[in-house]
């Protein structure tokens, strides 16, 4: 029995809309029928990027 694809997500940071100077990750889908945001913000781009990575990693291995 097959097992159904999970979506692939692409990762994009912007500015935290709350907090100007920090920055948050935003997952897309690769359908682009699932959009989710970060929950926190972070320091810097890098550190927003590298979280966002290790969720798109997780979402897409299911």
């Amino acid at each position: 029995m097959q097992r159904d694809q999970l979506p692939h997500y692409s990762v994009t940071i912007r500015r935290c809309s709350l907090q100007p100077e920090r920055f948050r990750w935003l997952l897309i889908s690769s359908d682009k029928a699932h959009k989710i945001h970060a929950p926190e913000s972070f320091d810097t781009e890098q550190e927003a990027l590298a979280a966002g990575q290790i969720e798109a990693w997780e979402m897409s291995e299911g």
